[in-house]
């Protein structure tokens, strides 16, 4: 896309948007450790707890270790909240930006 002097239009949104998918992403990887861990013991039939780790043959090994550590790594979302926080604002800011100035009619988009 050129703007009318033939220079290519700056896309204001796309480093913003980039450094907040990695924060989004970094920020959830904890929860995802948790939901993955719930999901493969319910699939393996296991029992899974942060008091010890518990013998999981799955697949012809035992993921018991494997499991209690990524279980236990939920513990990092106290840690990575606030980065949650700080992307939700930044999502929120990033979206007000458009949102002004797809009204003001000088989107780059």
């Amino acid at each position: 896309m050129m703007n009318a002097d033939g220079k290519p239009k700056r896309r204001w949104w796309v480093i913003p948007t980039v450094i907040l998918l990695i924060v989004t992403f970094f920020a959830f990887l904890p929860i995802i450790g948790v939901a993955l861990t719930a999901l493969l013991a319910d699939i393996f039939h296991c029992q899974v707890d942060e008091g010890s780790v518990h013998p999981c043959p799955a697949l012809g090994m035992d993921i018991g270790g494997l499991l209690y550590g990524m279980g236990v790594m939920g513990w990092m979302a106290l840690v990575t909240f606030p980065a949650m926080i700080a992307a939700l604002v930044g999502w929120l800011v990033l979206a007000g930006l458009a949102v002004r100035k797809k009204l003001r009619g000088t989107s780059s988009v």
